[in-house]
């Protein structure tokens, strides 16, 4: 039986009972009040789908215009044969990790460790993907700023919520194509910091008399790692993630298996060469090339710890860590005129991000070289 139950007052002279009162929206499509004794009065949807009604409660809600739009979302979501599941935000990204395992492990990896940080446990994990809205999302990305001042920290802090941002970006946008949530608005417009890595050289950016510092300072083992990230541009992980076999002698380049932008085989210079083969005489096969004081592959806690402290002995008065070194040796190879296409390929990004991140430095020396022409 039809029951009109739009308005608070029709609702307040109803009896109460089990069962609950429907009123029709469209052919098929109703929407339910229950109500209750103990005032706790909910509503409910439900739909003919050809030889029987389905249904689902839609809890306890202010009005019944509220309702009829909760209601008219499921009943879009049946037409369309979206996931009528309760996803949170924390399923859908660890639906997206298990999706990248079988493919991009390392990558699985990286935005596991992300999710974990700032999701799983986080009250935006709690939240529901049909209820997730755009403004939620910012207030996620800007938490990760927190109430920092120093400039050169700020921009990195961007750059670090930008990547997350993009992981998480990429977990709601897979549960969207696995129709698990119907509409992709509320993430779909939350833009990345702007400007997060512009102007990064000059606080980031070691000269060599503060390398030697910075070296000097190390304990023996960082400073194997350092070596090879100012003599290759690599990133530490990737270095990490290298045995001595994938140092081949012969060609005098690296074998990097796995990366972000994936495996790549670099040539490395003389100088380096000479550092890399003296690594080899310290073990074989597929031993780490690079290794902690006990014979431990590197990872980041443990490099951040010893960087952290060596930084400090060093003096050197401004946020240093091992990408420091990485983006040293990419200014540099800009600067000694690299064409940009090969220090991507050398360093395993892409030329936009060099564009992005280093026009500048290459505009300077670009201009330093016209300046040595004599037009007249």
């Amino acid at each position: 039986m039809n029951t009109n139950i739009d308005t608070k007052s029709a609702r307040n002279r109803l009896a109460v009972r089990v069962e609950p009162y429907w009123q029709k929206l469209s052919k098929g499509c109703y929407v339910g009040f229950r109500k209750t004794a103990a005032s706790s009065n909910c509503w409910l949807a439900r739909k003919w789908d050809g030889s029987k009604y389905e249904w689902t409660p839609l809890g306890r809600l202010e009005s019944f215009e509220q309702a009829k739009r909760e209601a008219e979302i499921w009943f879009q979501a049946k037409d369309q044969g979206c996931s009528l599941e309760k996803i949170t935000v924390s399923v859908a990204c660890r639906n997206y990790v298990d999706f990248l395992r079988a493919s991009r492990p390392k990558t699985a990896r990286d935005a596991e460790g992300r999710f974990r940080r700032l999701v799983y446990n986080a009250s935006i994990g709690k939240t529901l993907l049909s209820k997730l809205q755009a403004p939620r999302v910012r207030d996620w990305l800007n938490a990760q700023l927190g109430e920092e001042e120093d400039q050169a920290l700020l921009r990195k802090k961007k750059a670090s919520a930008n990547r997350n941002l993009s992981n998480l970006k990429a977990a709601l946008n897979q549960a969207y194509r696995d129709r698990l949530v119907m509409s992709d608005s509320g993430w779909a417009t939350v833009t990345p910091f702007k400007q997060a890595t512009k102007g990064l050289g000059p606080e980031a950016y070691l000269d060599r008399a503060e390398r030697q510092r910075f070296l000097a300072a190390c304990d023996p083992d960082t400073e194997l790692l350092a070596k090879a990230i100012l003599y290759t541009g690599a990133r530490p992980g990737e270095l990490a993630s290298l045995n001595i076999s994938d140092y081949d002698r012969k060609q005098r380049r690296l074998n990097f298996r796995v990366g972000k932008n994936g495996g790549r085989q670099v040539p490395v210079s003389d100088q380096a060469a000479t550092f890399f083969e003296s690594l080899l005489r310290t073990a074989i096969g597929e031993a780490p090339l690079l290794r902690t004081a006990d014979g431990r592959r590197w990872n980041k806690d443990i490099w951040k710890l010893s960087v952290r402290r060596a930084v400090k002995r060093a003096n050197l008065n401004r946020p240093i860590s091992l990408y420091s070194l990485r983006h040293t040796t990419i200014s540099d190879m800009v600067m000694v005129g690299i064409d940009t296409f090969q220090v991507a390929k050398l360093t395993g990004t892409s030329v936009r991000m060099i564009e992005l991140t280093y026009g500048h430095i290459k505009a300077d020396a670009l201009r330093e070289g016209l300046n040595r022409l004599e037009a007249l």
